[in-house]
């Protein structure tokens, strides 16, 4: 190490959960979960499904309010002291909490430098389904993460060595419901179930498979797994999903969805577990770690470590484009009977797309004018779901009374639900 130098070690306590899109109640505690009697210096949760994956939470953002109980119960117990006061403050010197929700699949990368270390979050929440084959689906979504993702030049200096690339980072940890399942049929998977062969399951387990194979994760690490596998049982049980669930189109055969795995040096795994809280059709998996971060002894001077510490946060979801287009033209839902219209509608926002971004808006604007057209040649569409404010406004305008806007027929739309197929699997 050069002079002037030396290593500060952090506990780092890192926990993925899908909560199947249920809404937490008052009473549910999170402090076994989060480990707070056992404290880390930092803190990092990735959740999944804090709503119901429907087309309406998928493309339209529909109810923040699962996402508010999560963060005020997540808020509550990670501000605890070991007395079990209310404290704001933690070693690093700032508040405990900071959060960055989203509702789609998709990823969410955090990037920040502590001193001279660069780390990395990755959660992610990968393509579902188990059938032959789909792990390769996973595989492209990893690969597409790693490939796609870009880090904003918002915190960087002439001198800084904050990276543009996940991979770029001295440690990365990579967190989330990764969806890759045992490569036995259920039947198999219950036998060694029932006699608590992990070691078997785990040579079936598909993502062991693919990174032994080196066509995803190549030189990442994780911890070895002593634990059942976390999905999917019944709501409220420790019982499979499969143990009732006779149909095999209903039956889902348990596998270890949820993970955790690290990238780089200076990482050393202290637990790797599962919780048992029943609340979801998952089993939440946490991970502690010890790392070791390189400090100037001149930089310790100036202030707390938390003054050094710079923050980048970048989302990636795969179809955004696609789903931020089907959003706009959501709104406009079952108005759209020509498909011709709905075509033209989303060439606009594609070519919008690539411009300012006050485009979005006159591409609205001019869809409007689209419809309203359509409109006052059928004169029914709108009138079948409005229609005393849109046949007011085609009177009026029939009448020379007053001129005919846009505005009243985009507000109008934007009250609709969308009306479009769950682009969305099941699990």
């Amino acid at each position: 190490m050069p002079a002037g130098q030396y290593v500060q070690s952090l506990r780092v306590f890192v926990a993925t959960w899908n909560v199947g899109g249920k809404s937490p109640h008052i009473g549910l505690n999170l402090d076994d979960f989060l480990q707070v009697y056992n404290e880390s210096d930092i803190y990092v949760l990735g959740f999944q499904e804090i709503v119901p994956l429907n087309a309406g939470n998928v493309l339209v953002l529909e109810d923040n309010e699962p996402a508010a109980k999560w963060l005020a119960l997540i808020n509550q117990s990670l501000n605890k002291s070991p007395e079990g006061c209310s404290t704001s403050k933690s070693s690093l010197g700032g508040s405990r909490f900071s959060s960055k929700p989203s509702l789609k699949k998709g990823c969410i990368s955090v990037s920040f430098l502590f001193h001279q270390t660069s780390f990395c979050f990755v959660c992610s929440h990968l393509a579902s389904g188990e059938k032959e084959g789909d792990e390769l689906r996973r595989n492209l979504d990893v690969l597409e993460i790693l490939k796609s993702t870009q880090f904003p030049k918002i915190c960087k200096t002439a001198h800084s060595r904050m990276p543009d690339k996940i991979l770029g980072h001295d440690m990365v940890i990579w967190l989330g419901d990764l969806n890759y399942r045992i490569a036995l049929s259920y039947s198999e998977t219950r036998k060694l179930l029932v006699d608590n062969d992990w070691d078997a399951l785990l040579d079936k387990d598909q993502l062991k498979i693919e990174r032994e194979a080196g066509r995803v994760f190549k030189g990442w690490k994780e911890g070895k797994i002593y634990f059942a596998p976390t999905y999917k049982y019944f709501y409220n049980s420790d019982t499979y999903f499969g143990e009732i669930k006779t149909s095999k189109k209903k039956r889902r055969t348990p596998a270890w969805c949820d993970r955790i795995l690290w990238h780089g040096n200076g990482i050393r795994q202290l637990s790797y577990i599962r919780g048992e809280s029943r609340f979801s059709d998952h089993r939440p998996v946490c991970a502690t770690f010890f790392v070791d971060a390189v400090v100037n002894e001149n930089e310790t001077k100036k202030g707390s470590p938390s003054s050094n510490m710079k923050i980048e946060i970048e989302e990636l979801l795969p179809t955004a484009r696609y789903l931020n287009n089907m959003q706009v033209i959501a709104k406009f839902g079952s108005f759209f009977d020509c498909p011709l219209l709905k075509v033209f509608a989303l060439t606009i926002l594609l070519y919008c797309q690539t411009m300012k971004s006050c485009c979005k808006s006159l591409a609205e604007v001019i869809i409007a004018v689209l419809l309203l057209m359509h409109l006052v040649c059928s004169n029914t569409a709108l009138a079948r779901v409005h229609p005393p404010s849109s046949q007011a406004l085609l009177h009026a305008h029939a009448e020379k009374k007053m001129p005919v806007t846009v505005e009243p027929v985009v507000d109008s739309l934007r009250r609709i639900p969308p009306s479009i197929p769950n682009p969305t699997q099941n699990k």
